[in-house]
């Protein structure tokens, strides 16, 4: 180490430290100088993805020998257990964990997953001025918008967990986060309201019903939904590229009334995103392959993806309708 400069070290170790934490706690435990030389990187990128990690790096953060602010630009946290089992479990130590990281976290943090677990309970003044990728589930699709902590971001990603949606979704996406580019909504199923909001957000002429599914796309011309919906697209004069990944629903024992509802909404997603393939709109829309779920594995991958430069969320968006940015 004597023979390398310590800003060529720190250098070094920043490009090193991205991988989730691992190669920063090993370089840690080289030696006590090494420790001090990438303090300031060691979190630079901190991925948890069981209770156990969880707790121990809140527990870590309010050790004596850490830095009190600590440098966390990518963040991920994914609970598979919380995210199969729900209310079931008793979560309080765990959502007092995740407030704690991420309060932490949320001066610096640029690029941030939080799935599986209640991202709603954090601090409700709690800024994050630097955000820019936001990847969250959402019991109602505005559970985890509570608050407006989200005026730099950019680029959001939402995993539907449950049914019907929530209707002020849209109204809230332009207080909590006016800055959006791009949106990506997983795993939605048997909402018309989407493609209908898509049309008016993205500038679709209106299109007529197709198929035997075929349904109008369109708010009825005039009424309150419409009006409403011009109003809101209108405050988000930045988003121009959505995708939506629809659920994979299972057939088998599905009554026919859910059934109907979810090909129509993907009868209206394709017709939209043609519309808008064909350029008769002001952005794009990409329907992804249906999914029965955002696996902890995916949202990994997507993480680092990010962390790495890439596109994130949206590297399937890349893959199937053309570049992201």
């Amino acid at each position: 180490m004597e023979c390398c400069p310590t800003e060529l070290w720190l250098k070094i170790a920043g490009l090193a430290c991205t991988d989730g934490g691992r190669t920063g706690c090993a370089l840690s435990l080289v030696s006590r100088e090494m420790r001090a030389l990438v303090g300031p990187v060691r979190f630079t990128s901190i991925s948890l993805t069981t209770e156990e990690q969880l707790h121990a790096f809140s527990a870590l953060l309010s050790s004596p020998g850490t830095d009190s602010s600590p440098t966390i630009r990518h963040l991920l946290v994914y609970l598979e257990t919380q995210a199969e089992h729900g209310s079931d479990l008793d979560t309080s130590s765990i959502d007092s964990a995740l407030c704690h990281v991420l309060s932490v976290a949320a001066p610096t943090v640029v690029t941030l997953a939080v799935h599986g677990i209640r991202f709603d309970l954090i601090p409700p003044r709690l800024p994050f001025p630097s955000l820019h990728d936001l990847s969250i589930d959402s019991t109602d699709y505005s559970t985890s918008l509570t608050s407006p902590h989200f005026t730099t971001t950019r680029r959001l990603h939402i995993v539907r967990r449950t049914f019907p949606p929530h209707p002020d979704f849209w109204p809230d996406l332009t207080r909590f986060t006016p800055l959006l580019t791009h949106l990506r909504l997983s795993c939605v199923a048997r909402d018309g309201s989407v493609p209908r909001f898509l049309r008016i957000l993205l500038d679709v002429p209106v299109l007529a019903p197709s198929g035997p599914m075929g349904a109008t796309d369109a708010y009825a011309p005039g009424s309150e939904h419409a009006r409403r919906a011009a109003e809101t697209a209108a405050r988000l004069p930045a988003l121009r590229r959505v995708a939506v990944q629809p659920l994979l629903m299972r057939v088998r024992g599905m009554c026919g009334t859910p059934r109907i509802a979810h090909g129509r909404m993907l009868v209206a997603l394709d017709a939209v995103a043609r519309a808008c393939a064909e350029g008769r709109g002001t952005g794009t829309l990409c329907v992804l392959p249906g999914s029965p779920s955002y696996r902890v594995d995916e949202a990994r991958a997507d993480w680092v993806n990010a962390v790495g430069g890439g596109d994130g969320a949206w590297r399937a968006v890349g893959a199937k309708c053309g570049a992201a940015e």
